[in-house]
């Protein structure tokens, strides 16, 4: 109905605007003026909304310029015939009029349809993330705590997290990568040691670098590195978030030398709550000799 009253509107208009001199020519006006006004309506709705959005617009408004096109054709010769002197088109005032009482309406009831969606939508995702949460309670209430001992690093951590250990260089550099389980889980964490000790300052930086060259991390935002404290260990921390799939992720790296050994931690997650919360096992069971 909308595209409908664009068009009628624009037959009215040019029954006034237009001044045709031979019957001949009237089709011209009558092709030009509609295809001119699809091809400028299209254009609008391309720079406003999408090219998807215009394509559908334009599909949606070739009928109504066909008869927009019709109704200047013979509003032209009328025009014509009584020497450029426009009669009051009653007839397409009344076709405007219900094309637009139509138009408010179809608007309104689409309105109406799109908030119960919306509703329906969020009640939804709220009963879900209910489901969810309750889930992860019974899944934290069960979940049992297990111990891992790789290379002189021991720490405990749920049985809901995954382990995979990885060697960085023969008897120098190592890693273990922990990823927590579950539907929709963000939190990851990452502990590399050397054996050997470097300044923690340093290590963070050559890490930041290597980071920055990952497609997922090469536009991440870094703050600055702070002197602080784990486990009673002198230490060095730098937060920083990464934007992926227009979803945000904060993370914090913290790196300390103990026993000869230069340490990194690297955690991650969806939540700045959740970096303070979700990784505390790890954290305080955390050894290395």
């Amino acid at each position: 109905m909308k595209n409908l009253f664009i068009f009628l509107l624009i037959a009215l208009i040019s029954a006034y605007s237009i001044k045709p001199t031979d019957k001949s020519k009237i089709w011209i006006s009558a092709v030009l003026i509609p295809l001119i006004s699809l091809v400028v309506y299209g254009l609008i709705m391309y720079l406003v909304k999408s090219s998807y959005f215009a394509g559908h617009e334009i599909a949606m408004s070739i009928i109504p310029a066909i008869i927009s096109g019709i109704i200047i054709y013979f509003q032209g010769k009328k025009k014509i015939e009584n020497e450029n002197i426009v009669k009051f088109p009653i007839v397409l005032v009344i076709f405007i009029g219900i094309s637009l009482i139509g138009t408010i309406v179809q608007y309104t009831l689409e309105t109406k349809n799109r908030k119960f969606i919306q509703e329906y939508s969020k009640n939804n995702d709220l009963l879900n993330l209910d489901t969810y949460s309750k889930q992860e309670e019974t899944t934290n209430e069960k979940s049992q705590l297990l111990s891992i001992v790789y290379n002189g690093v021991s720490f405990s951590y749920p049985d809901n997290w995954s382990l995979e250990k990885e060697v960085l260089q023969d008897e120098l550099a190592f890693q273990i990568n922990c990823e927590k389980k579950g539907y929709n889980s963000s939190e990851i964490l990452a502990i590399t040691w050397l054996k050997m000790e470097l300044s923690p300052n340093e290590m963070i930086l050559n890490t930041i670098e290597g980071m920055k060259e990952e497609p997922t991390h090469k536009n991440a935002v870094v703050g600055d590195v702070n002197n602080t404290s784990f486990k009673g260990l002198n230490s060095q921390s730098l937060d920083f978030t990464v934007t992926l799939m227009g979803e945000t992720f904060y993370g914090r790296m913290t790196s300390f030398n103990s026993n000869g050994n230069t340490i990194l931690m690297i955690k991650q997650s969806d939540s700045k709550t959740k970096l303070e919360t979700d990784f505390k096992i790890m954290e305080e069971s955390f050894e290395i000799k």
